[in-house]
């Protein structure tokens, strides 16, 4: 089996919490990746989340992109588009599952 993995590791010993969090690339821009995340462990108790999500990138044309994360356990997700190619600034699209869709424009000045 070829393909890019990760494995990143955060401890924050002051909070008494930990992270676990990897991720593996399927192939086609297409990467899966989970979380897990504990916390406490005194007289609260120790509390447990795991969440994972499938994410997408890829460069359309020069200058043009396409991202997207989708988190099928809750339901959620965003997609990105962002174009720098078309006129002289970057315009990103972003369209959140289930929420109101936003453009921005952003460029740069020189004086």
């Amino acid at each position: 089996v070829t393909g890019t993995r990760t494995l990143e590791v955060a401890l924050t010993l002051g909070d008494n919490e930990s992270k676990l969090r990897l991720s593996t690339m399927l192939g086609s821009g297409l990467r899966a990746v989970g979380l897990l995340s504990s916390k406490g462990g005194g007289k609260g108790g120790l509390d447990h989340s795991l969440t994972y999500e499938l994410e997408y990138d890829t460069q359309l044309t020069e200058g043009r992109t396409l991202s997207a994360k989708v988190s099928p356990r809750d339901g959620t997700g965003e997609v990105e588009y962002e174009d720098s190619a078309t006129i002289d600034a970057t315009i990103a699209a972003t369209f959140p599952l289930g929420g109101a869709p936003k453009v921005t424009a952003k460029r740069a000045f020189s004086f």
